[in-house]
C-alpha cells in the first residue's frame, strides 16, 4: 500500500498534505522536488529537506540530476548561481533517491516507462521485475556518471533527438511507445490528473490549492487540500515588476496566471535570443 504524489516543484504545502494523509502507509514522490518558476530558494530548499527527512520513497526527477556531479543535462528553470545548496544536498544523500519503485503491481517512475525499454528487462516483466532493472542501470551510471544509458534519452517531443524519452524525459502528450504496463508517473503537466486503463499521470504542479495523490490500495484518486502559495512581490524577477507596470498592473494584485504569461514571454525571448547568437546574427 503506497500514497503516491507526483510533481512537486518547490511546494512546502503540497509535501506537508502529502506526508501527513495516512502516514502508516508507504509514501512514494515521483520526482521534481526542484527548478519551479516562481517558488523562492528557501522554500525549494525547505521542500527537500522535508522530503530527505521523511520515510518516502524518493525517485529521481530529471530536475534533481539537474544538480549532480556530471549532470546529464540542464532543464528549463535551473537556478544559475543558486546550485550549491542543491547540490550539496542530493550528493550527501544520493542514496535516497530511486530511478523507480513497484508497489501493489504499478511501476512507478518519474516520467514513464516505454516499450523499447521495458523490452530491453526481458519478455513481460512484472513491475518488481523491470523496477530493479531500472535502478540496477541507475547505480551504475551513479558509480561512474560517464556511461551512454538509455534511461537519459530525451525524445523529440522535448527537444531530443530520439523518438521517445527515457523514464526522466518521455512526454506521453507528445511521444508514441508507452509501455502496456501498469504504470505511474509524473513529468508532463496538465490542469488535471489523466487516468487511462494501465497508467495515471500524477502531475498537476500548476493546479493551485490542491496536492492530487494516487492510493495504490484502492486504486483511488485523492485530492487533498492545501493553502495556495503566492510569492511576495520582492522575491520575483525586477524584469516581472517592470511588466506589471508597462500593463499598469498594481504590484500587490498579480495573479500567479499573470506570472505565467510573463515567464512564457520571458522564455520565449530568451530562447529567440540564443538561436540569433548561434546563428552569429547578434
Amino acid at each position: 500500500m503506497a500514497i503516491v504524489v507526483g510533481d512537486i516543484h518547490g511546494n512546502v504545502e503540497k509535501v506537508k498534505a502529502w506526508l501527513a494523509y495516512k502516514p502508516e502507509e508507504q509514501h512514494v514522490a515521483l520526482g521534481d522536488y526542484l527548478d519551479s518558476f516562481y517558488e523562492p530558494q528557501e522554500r525549494q530548499l525547505q521542500t527537500l529537506e522535508l522530503l530527505l527527512g521523511s520515510d518516502a520513497v524518493l525517485l529521481w526527477g530529471n530536475h534533481e540530476l539537474n544538480y549532480v556531479d556530471q549532470a546529464p543535462w540542464l532543464s528549463a528553470g535551473y537556478q544559475y548561481g543558486l546550485e550549491k545548496p542543491y547540490i550539496h544536498l542530493l550528493e550527501t544523500n544520493i542514496s535516497r533517491f530511486k530511478a523507480a519503485w513497484a508497489i501493489d503491481g504499478w511501476l512507478c517512475t518519474h516520467a514513464g516507462v516505454t516499450e523499447k525499454i521495458l523490452k530491453m528487462v526481458g519478455d513481460n516483466p512484472d513491475p518488481a521485475t523491470a523496477a530493479d532493472w531500472l535502478n540496477s542501470k541507475m547505480v551504475n551510471w551513479l558509480h561512474d556518471r560517464a556511461n551512454k544509458n538509455v534511461l537519459f534519452d530525451i525524445g523529440k517531443g522535448r527537444g531530443g533527438a530520439e523518438e521517445a524519452g527515457g523514464i526522466f524525459w518521455f512526454d506521453h502528450l507528445r511521444e508514441i511507445g508507452l509501455a502496456d504496463i501498469k504504470q505511474l508517473f509524473g513529468h508532463t503537466a496538465g490542469k488535471e490528473v489523466i487516468q487511462k486503463d494501465y497508467y495515471v499521470c500524477l502531475d498537476t504542479t500548476n493546479v493551485p490549492g490542491v496536492a492530487w495523490v494516487w492510493d495504490t490500495a484502492k486504486n483511488e484518486l485523492m485530492g487533498l487540500e492545501t493553502d495556495p502559495f503566492k510569492p511576495l512581490i520582492d522575491d520575483l524577477p525586477v524584469k516581472f515588476r517592470v511588466w506589471l507596470d508597462d500593463r499598469e498592473i498594481a504590484h500587490d494584485r498579480f495573479t500567479m496566471d499573470q506570472y505565467r504569461a510573463f515567464l512564457k514571454e520571458d522564455q520565449q525571448e530568451k530562447f529567440l535570443k540564443e538561436r540569433l547568437l548561434r546563428k552569429g546574427y547578434v
